[in-house]
């Protein structure tokens, strides 16, 4: 029996208004296209109360699947990489989740990823793409050896493993399908352990998959430096650190480009930004 075609989970720790909203556009934009859900870091407190009350106040409380970051290493089957639990393995949540919603695609979204364009418009792009991993900022070790998790990854011992067969990405908005999914689950259990950003590309590729970057297929974001760059006056508008601004993401290139990370309380509605009033995203951490 063929798998149902495309999940996209909105990975979320926090819970603010612009924040929601973000998640309605996704939701609405993509209609049929795939089934949205709020893969949310679970507080049980404020954060898990505030996205209930506003998912069922929509009639969406069956989008909301929240996880418990101390119970995934023991309900996945593999210990976390590091001490930073999800920051360092992003992909155990998504993990997680595929093992009880089977699709053949699945989409991961963080929270703080804005579009500036329509989300249907920019994963239908990718329906007749193969690839089995797209991401953004992939690398070989050559390509940028002073990056900081090259050396995060550790191995069977029955694996040799140089410098030129590794790759990383950068995982704010990516797409994997579920062979490849499986195909991690796989080296987990047989002991592969690392920063995600690399222990997932260098993986798959080690294993025949394909890995491509976004813009391959569409130009989707501008700039080369996701990290602050002394040499470099502004970084892609997909990066680790500044935060965007609005004035950024209003104005920066043309067209439909995506930007992260954004850490202020607005959102862009398909049409225009709009401001919240209110606190700053309340957070549930590690």
């Amino acid at each position: 029996m063929a798998l149902p075609d495309t999940a996209v989970v909105f990975l979320a720790h926090q819970w603010g208004e612009a924040i929601g909203q973000r998640f309605l556009r996704l939701r609405r934009e993509l209609g049929a296209f795939a089934d949205c859900f709020v893969l949310l870091h679970d507080d049980q407190g404020p954060v898990r109360q505030q996205w209930t009350a506003f998912l069922q106040s929509r009639d969406l409380a069956g989008a909301l699947v929240p996880f418990d970051d101390r119970k995934l290493p023991g309900d996945l089957g593999w210990g976390y990489f590091g001490r930073s639990h999800i920051l360092a393995n992003t992909h155990f949540p998504l993990m997680w989740f595929a093992r009880g919603k089977p699709y053949a695609w699945y989409w991961q979204v963080e929270s703080d990823v804005e579009y500036r364009g329509h989300w249907q418009a920019f994963m239908s792009a990718y329906r007749e793409n193969p690839a089995p991993l797209l991401v953004t900022h992939i690398h070989r070790h050559g390509e940028w050896p002073t990056w900081t998790w090259w050396r995060s990854l550790t191995v069977p011992v029955e694996v040799e493993l140089k410098d030129d067969a590794l790759y990383k990405g950068f995982f704010p908005v990516f797409r994997i399908s579920r062979p490849a999914l499986d195909a991690v689950e796989g080296a987990h259990r047989r002991g592969w352990s690392g920063h995600f950003e690399v222990l997932i590309p260098t993986l798959l590729v080690r294993q025949g998959f394909t890995i491509q970057d976004l813009r391959a297929t569409l130009p989707c974001y501008v700039g080369q430096s996701q990290n602050p760059c002394p040499i470099l006056p502004i970084q892609a508008t997909m990066r680790w650190r500044p935060p965007i601004s609005r004035g950024e993401f209003m104005h920066r290139g043309n067209g439909p480009l995506l930007f992260h990370p954004v850490k202020e309380n607005w959102s862009f509605d398909g049409g225009k930004v709009v401001q919240w009033e209110g606190p700053a995203p309340l957070e549930a951490r590690d």
